[in-house]
């Protein structure tokens, strides 16, 4: 899920976090009144009040577990929120009948707390993976893609060449573009093909589009025995390489969707 998705979530549960918090203090309030009665009084108006503070914290409990379905695919939080762990701590000052359900209403609460924590500490996690993303993309300076359904062969979503489906050149671009910066030996793509290559490595390569400076910034290394495919190609790899820049107008540049 993206962080704005989670802040949603986290903003929701938090929202109804506190809506069990107000919750939980009319239920004392509540009490509060009804120790002011009579000793008959009470003991009838405690049973009710029991059963009241069940029937009104169970519905906010659903609402909990509602938002927690609707909001999150990850099944562990439904388990948490549905399954909080146990606690041996009791209030002081209530009845045991009383103090119990207290209890059980504080444990809830928490728990949902501990879950918003998690939450957030995960959106934390997810925001600063999508900012090392976009730092890498801006950090991006040439991209080679392929498409096996068009055969588009795009530099920069720009068409450079275009292959025919399942001929030496589409299976030999195909293969670059799913195994790029690392070497690639000709054994490798006589297996894609099928058999012995009919063309020179250096011919498939330029026949894809690949010559002059593209030839030398994504194929630095070209020999009979195979050959190193670089892809992208970042900012930092062009200084450190000095390779040329590429003349998009020689090109021919193309406005091309993909």
């Amino acid at each position: 899920m993206e962080s704005l998705g989670l802040d949603s979530i986290i903003n929701q549960l938090s929202n109804h976090l506190l809506e069990g918090y107000k919750l939980q203090k009319i239920f004392k309030l509540e009490y509060e009144d009804i120790k002011n009665m009579s000793l008959f009084m009470m003991i009838r108006t405690l049973m009710k009040f029991r059963g009241s503070v069940f029937v009104r914290f169970d519905a906010w409990q659903s609402k909990s577990v509602e938002i927690v379905k609707s909001g999150l695919s990850d099944t562990n939080y439904l388990f948490e929120i549905q399954h909080p762990k146990g606690t041996n701590m009791v209030p002081l000052g209530y009845p045991f009948f009383i103090a119990s359900i207290f209890a059980e209403v504080e444990n809830y609460l928490q728990n949902l707390n501990s879950i918003i924590n998690q939450l957030r500490e995960e959106r934390n996690m997810v925001l600063r993976a999508e900012i090392a993303e976009r730092e890498y993309g801006l950090s991006i300076l040439y991209k080679i893609t392929f498409s096996d359904h068009t055969h588009l062969v795009k530099l920069n979503h720009i068409v450079i060449a275009k292959t025919d489906g399942f001929s030496e050149n589409d299976n030999c671009m195909a293969y670059f573009i799913t195994n790029p910066n690392r070497y690639i030996n000709v054994e490798e793509l006589e297996k894609v093909c099928g058999g012995t290559l009919t063309k020179r490595i250096t011919d498939i390569i330029r026949d894809l589009g690949f010559t002059r400076e593209l030839k030398t910034i994504f194929f630095p290394d070209v020999s009979k025995n195979g050959l190193y495919f670089v892809n992208p190609i970042t900012q930092q790899y062009s200084i450190e390489h000095e390779l040329p820049q590429i003349n998009f107008k020689k090109l021919g540049r193309q406005n091309v969707v993909q």
